[in-house]
């Protein structure tokens, strides 16, 4: 009789094993799942002169600066673009030279602390890690007497 207590107590710890397992608590990547995240991408056009500053790019300025230094006076908005993407979701912003850059969303270290991109551009591809509300800028085409830089900041989205 006894016996039997126990596999009745056996079967019970498997199905409990198995329903912990089905809920996704004991499954390797379900439980700890990556965020989403808010991605925005701004294009800006940066030259030389005449001294402008956008008014949309003002909060980033002293980013700007400490970036660029005196390398340019001049910095116009060309475009924006913010979107939620979930891990392995992209963002394609058309460049006005005629080409597209993409950023794709690849999750979260580890720690949580950065999150994880590649960004695409004509040949150029690059892969990333931006701290959680971050900012990095990407310098270099040539366009209309000055440079095309583009701003990407990202941070994950409680859900």
């Amino acid at each position: 009789m006894r016996r039997h207590g126990l596999c009745w107590a056996r079967r019970a710890g498997v199905v409990a094993v198995w329903l912990v397992a089905a809920s996704g608590l004991g499954v390797p990547g379900t439980a700890s799942a990556d965020p989403l995240a808010r991605v925005r991408v701004v294009v800006i056009h940066a030259k030389k002169s005449p001294p402008f500053l956008h008014d949309r790019i003002k909060p980033l300025w002293d980013t700007l600066r400490k970036t660029f230094g005196d390398r340019f006076a001049y910095y116009d908005l060309v475009s924006s673009t913010e979107r939620e993407v979930a891990k392995q979701g992209r963002i394609e912003v058309p460049m006005p030279e005629g080409g597209t850059f993409t950023v794709q969303y690849r999750g979260v270290t580890k720690d949580g602390r950065f999150l994880k991109m590649t960004v695409i551009h004509g040949d150029l591809t690059s892969r990333v890690r931006i701290h959680d509300q971050g900012l990095f800028f990407q310098a270099g085409k040539r366009w209309q007497g000055g440079v095309l830089i583009v701003g990407v900041r990202a941070s994950t989205v409680s859900q």
